[in-house]
């Protein structure tokens, strides 16, 4: 009915919503006719979401149901592409840099933990240890950073697009900690 009602209100933006959110619905059934039918949203909302202000549209939560679906369906090189381009459209946010403040803390630890703070180090991973369920794939990307990992294509490839922008955060304050200097002071405000 939604799907129906934006349709004749001509209201892209809530359109693109429904598409999507209906879209990652089906993808949960698992059925083949499921999936081509949340397919077919996911295109549909991908379609309104190119034509729209990438701020409005969340074209990132577009390219994440459709790297799922993707993925459920067995094209994994295609669900790869779509999350680099969740990755992508969410980091060419500007609303990404505010976002990550609430990550400092984190991210300048992963930090100074790969940059020789041998205790800072241990209390990470023992922090890291204690991730919940919902952000393993998280913390499985810090310690590979730990371990001396920098392919960030590899580190990135599982992970969603929140937690892609604190492992991008990581890896480019481990390239030039200058670079965090913004984002930390912005925090500590």
């Amino acid at each position: 009915k939604a799907l129906d009602g934006f349709k004749k209100l001509n209201e892209p933006g809530s359109l693109s919503k429904v598409l999507t959110n209906l879209a990652d619905l089906l993808q949960t059934q698992c059925q083949p006719a499921d999936l081509a039918a949340a397919r077919q949203y996911a295109e549909e909302a991908l379609s309104i979401d190119q034509t729209l202000d990438p701020a409005a549209a969340e074209i990132w939560k577009t390219y994440t149901v459709l790297a799922k679906i993707a993925e459920k369906q067995g094209r994994t090189a295609e669900a790869r592409t779509y999350r680099q381009q969740a990755r992508q459209a969410k980091a060419a946010f500007a609303g990404t840099q505010y976002e990550l403040r609430r990550h400092a803390p984190l991210i300048a630890t992963a930090i100074a933990a790969v940059t020789g703070n041998a205790e800072v180090r241990q209390e990470l991973e023992g922090s890291l240890a204690q991730f919940g369920a919902a952000y393993q794939k998280l913390a499985a990307a810090i310690r590979r950073i730990l371990n001396g990992d920098r392919n960030e294509a590899a580190i990135l490839d599982p992970l969603n697009y929140r937690d892609s922008m604190i492992v991008m955060a990581i890896l480019r304050g481990i390239e030039d900690p200058a670079s965090l200097s913004a984002l930390l002071e912005a925090a500590s405000e």
